[in-house]
């Protein structure tokens, strides 16, 4: 009726038609509401028990849910007490490592220092075999824990309070070479003295002499110098015997 293309609504018949069909519309809603009751009236307990067990549902959902929830809380009670704990005391476990490792290296650089206090001390007083001995023990302590030749996380022989270690080292070899030069070349000297007194020449004594001196400088690097100071030492004993000749000879012309 209203979507009739000659609808009016002034019109008294639309009215009429309009009116008529409100009575109707009233009556079939009447029935559709008698018949909506009458199917949920047919549907009710159906309805009901799906209704019961959609709250029955829903509660032990939240139930579920409140499980969960405690559970996640004592999971995470469980890492803080617990798995956190344990890899604090891993990280702390590591820690004391490295700082062992570090008290360790302290203390040997304090032994290699130590070493050549020591070393100095005995060139200065003149051992040069007690200096080689613990010139040695350098060496040796250079060579473990060099960064070449040591896989350790800090190589030792790289640490900046060392880095004078090699300067000494070669300052006081060369001090130890002079020292035995000097020393040999006396030696020398006194022998070559001796025989030119006619003293009986004691090979055993001159090896036992020498020998510590030769082996010094050899270690020390020196061996290239031992023709110049033989050298040097007969030349010194021949200008000595030659003027002790000479002023025989005067005296012996002034009588």
């Amino acid at each position: 009726m209203f979507f009739d293309p000659s609808f009016d609504i002034t019109s008294p018949a639309v009215w009429s038609s309009i009116l008529d069909s409100q009575d109707d519309l009233s009556t079939h809603l009447d029935t559709l509401e008698s018949h909506l009751i009458h199917e949920i009236t047919l549907r009710s307990t159906s309805f009901f028990s799906a209704l019961s067990n959609l709250q029955d549902l829903h509660s032990e959902s939240a139930s579920c849910l409140g499980h969960i929830t405690d559970l996640q809380e004592s999971l995470k009670e469980v890492g803080e007490q617990q798995a956190r704990k344990g890899l604090q005391i891993i990280d702390q476990h590591e820690e004391l490592k490295l700082l062992r490792g570090v008290g360790m290296g302290v203390r040997e650089i304090g032994e290699a220092q130590q070493a050549m206090h020591v070393a100095q001390g005995l060139v200065d007083g003149g051992d040069w075999a007690g200096a080689l001995s613990c010139l040695d023990d350098v060496v040796n302590w250079w060579s473990k824990h060099s960064a070449s030749s040591n896989t350790e996380s800090l190589p030792l022989a790289g640490q900046s309070v060392l880095s004078s270690i090699p300067d000494q080292f070669v300052t006081m070899t060369t001090s130890i070479a002079e020292q035995l030069e000097t020393a040999l070349s006396s030696l020398l000297s006194s022998i070559l003295s001796r025989v030119e007194d006619s003293e009986t020449f004691d090979g055993e004594r001159f090896r036992s002499s020498v020998e510590p001196m030769l082996t010094g400088l050899a270690r020390c690097g020196s061996s290239d110098k031992l023709q110049a100071i033989w050298r040097e030492a007969v030349t010194v004993s021949i200008r000595e015997g030659s003027r002790r000749v000479s002023n025989t000879s005067l005296r012996v012309c002034s009588r």
